[in-house]
């Protein structure tokens, strides 16, 4: 029996493995956010018009969302371990196939399997984390799960404003190192065997169509429509350089990690209901504030 099946059992937090699996999380995250700080010189190299950045975009989403379906899905069926290894290789294939594109249509394939990646892995980090981490520290260890995947944005961010200055596929390059080496970090992590629980697609409708998966859903568009568009938006009408841009998003990520724990802060005192209310006003003035104002620091800022 390994240290790591020990320590779960015994309730005793394993570390070790707890960082691999943070490292392999913040790796297929920078993996599906390596195309946005880098897509104007993308779109500038392969000639893309916005509709096709946008539809690159809408499908790594729809990629993740149908993955974590999946992956949830068939979770109890093939166990955490595989489904994590079976991320992490669509991560690093379509990291690959980014990095060698010269036309649109493999750009979409490389977003499709990147989006793959992300959605496989998450569900079975989800459970992995409170496994690894034992009854007393979970919630310590789900928020720092949480920061890995800011981390992993900011890293992509970096990794852009770096392949702006050395060119676009370094950062896809990048990425699939990143996640080759925590597909072999993974193969050391030792997670409870499979369930056996059958494979079902059925949810209850509260789940479908409740108030956390629409506040959900306000983040996702956020997340991979508005913030996707960040640096195209920040070169074609603030006329900043791509490096530039990418440098704007990377201090924005870093923002969002200290926002992360200011919004847990704020949900144990106040409320989710009155977090997410909180969250929503404020989106929505920066956003106006974006989109409305002339360029300057005032509105990066707000950015």
């Amino acid at each position: 029996m390994s240290a790591t099946t020990v320590a779960a059992r015994t309730g005793r937090p394993h570390w070790g493995a707890f960082a691999l699996v943070c490292l392999a999380y913040l790796g297929v995250t920078v993996g599906e956010q390596a195309l946005s700080p880098v897509m104007p010189d993308v779109s500038s190299e392969l000639g893309l018009s916005q509709g096709q950045s946008g539809l690159a975009f809408g499908l790594l989403a729809l990629s993740i969302a149908v993955a974590n379906l999946v992956g949830g899905a068939v979770l109890g069926r093939v166990g955490g371990r595989i489904l994590m290894l079976a991320g992490l290789a669509a991560t690093i294939a379509g990291a690959v196939v980014g990095a060698t594109t010269n036309e649109f249509a493999t750009l979409i394939v490389a977003q499709l399997l990147l989006g793959t990646g992300a959605g496989l892995y998450f569900p079975a980090g989800l459970q992995a984390v409170p496994f690894i981490a034992g009854p007393n520290r979970r919630g310590f260890a789900m928020g720092v799960f949480g920061v890995a995947f800011s981390a992993g944005l900011t890293g992509a961010a970096l990794l852009g404003a770096l392949g702006a200055a050395h060119g676009w596929r370094l950062a896809f390059w990048a990425a699939a190192a990143l996640g080759a080496a925590a597909f072999v970090a993974t193969l050391a992590v030792q997670l409870p065997p499979p369930t056996g629980t059958p494979i079902s697609f059925r949810f209850p409708r509260d789940a479908i169509v409740g108030l956390p998966t629409f506040i959900g859903a306000i983040g996702a568009i956020c997340q991979y429509g508005a913030i996707a568009f960040l640096t195209t938006f920040a070169v074609s009408e603030w006329e900043l350089g791509a490096g530039q841009a990418a440098t704007l998003l990377a201090v924005g990520r870093v923002i969002s990690i200290l926002a992360k724990l200011v919004s847990g802060a704020s949900t144990d005192r106040v409320g989710p209901l009155a977090s997410a209310r909180r969250s929503g006003i404020i989106l929505t003035a920066t956003g106006l504030a974006w989109v409305l104002l002339p360029q300057g620091w005032p509105v990066y800022a707000c950015a």
